[in-house]
């Protein structure tokens, strides 16, 4: 008996062993990864935020009283032909330093563009530092999504506004699903709440619905 006890004990902390190594490889390979694909949306948005169709037409927005038309047209039709080639972004807005949307490649201009972002994201924007919101699942898309935002500049330097997005963790989604292959098991994205946000289990591209991690 006592030799089958601890043969028990000894096989239990290996199995544990090894699957703490595997589950330290796959995150460890997952928070690689995100953090390269997030580096290169924050790369993305500040090229689109430098393109001379966001920087002069928000300045002759901001100049005329009442805003330019012919501007404001141009800006939408920008934001929208980037939504329509680069499929990691759910939404692109342009808002000024007062937090109004002054455009959406959604089309509801007017609102406030920062509900999703940080409370010092101006503060943020003007060092030149990115802005990054919480992960969340946003209810009308269906998907998960990181608000993101970058400084928009005029060529003199002036703080014009951020240009923000809402961009979604398809690709994200997709790498955890061949890692769940390797893994053999569930891997799960959490915010650090725990509240789940995606996730994916045993090779299958089902994702797991949103809830307590603790609970799935």
């Amino acid at each position: 008996l006592s030799t089958a006890w601890l043969s028990y004990t000894e096989n239990k902390r290996a199995l544990t062993d090894r699957i703490s190594d595997q589950l330290r490889g796959v995150s460890s390979q997952a928070g690689r990864e995100l953090d390269i694909w997030l580096k290169e949306r924050v790369s993305d948005l500040r090229v689109f935020a430098r393109s001379v169709e966001v920087t002069d037409n928000l300045e002759r927005i901001a100049r005329q009283p009442g805003g330019s038309p012919r501007a404001l047209a141009r800006l939408n039709d920008y934001l929208n032909s980037v939504k329509e080639r680069f499929a990691d972004y759910e939404e692109l807005l342009v808002i000024n330093p007062a937090a109004r949307v002054v455009a959406t490649s959604a089309g509801r201009a007017g609102g406030r563009g920062s509900a999703n972002l940080p409370p010092d994201w101006l503060r943020q924007v003007q060092a030149d530092h990115p802005v990054l919101g919480a992960v969340y699942r946003d209810s009308a898309m269906g998907r998960a999504v990181i608000p993101v935002a970058v400084p928009i500049r005029a060529t003199s330097g002036q703080l014009l506004g951020a240009l923000s997005a809402k961009v979604n963790l398809r690709t994200v989604e997709d790498a955890l699903v061949g890692l769940s292959r390797r893994a053999a098991g569930h891997l799960h994205v959490v915010t650090g709440e725990g509240t789940l946000i995606t996730g994916f289990g045993s090779g299958t591209p089902e994702a797991v619905p949103r809830g307590r991690a603790a609970a799935s």
